[in-house]
């Protein structure tokens, strides 16, 4: 699979992965839980890019809801997402403009060096794989 810039999204995928299907495609990946139709975030495409004009188009060449209509026929919701770690909106107010809404969310991530020990640690606790 090629590379997913958003370690959110890295996250999600794996865990998904665990009881659905993640399936790359050319321009986006499939997410999908065929047995919980109704788990939004389990039934979804990713992009690569943020969207572009012919994105929000019914359907076309480029049309990120034809795509959906294909992949995810009963996705209870149609839900898009793109890996766009800088922020990068594209053409995503055409999606508003037909009614969607925009979720905008923040993943917090550290390195090992940023990590700092509690004051009160039980040092009796061991975590295995």
């Amino acid at each position: 699979m090629r590379t997913i810039r958003s370690l959110g999204f890295r996250t999600d995928l794996f865990l998904v992965g665990l009881w659905g299907e993640v399936i790359e495609r050319d321009r986006y990946v499939v997410v999908r839980t065929p047995d919980n139709p109704d788990f939004r975030w389990g039934n979804f495409l990713l992009y690569r890019e943020a969207p572009d004009a012919r994105a929000a188009a019914e359907n076309g060449d480029g049309s990120w809801r034809a795509d959906h209509a294909r992949e995810l026929p009963h996705a209870r919701a149609t839900l898009f997402a793109w890996d766009s770690p800088d922020g990068a909106r594209g053409a995503a107010d055409a999606f508003v403009e037909q009614g969607f809404e925009i979720d905008e969310g923040s993943i917090l991530t550290a390195t090992r060096g940023q990590i700092v020990e509690p004051d009160k640690r039980n040092s009796d606790v061991r975590v295995a794989r």
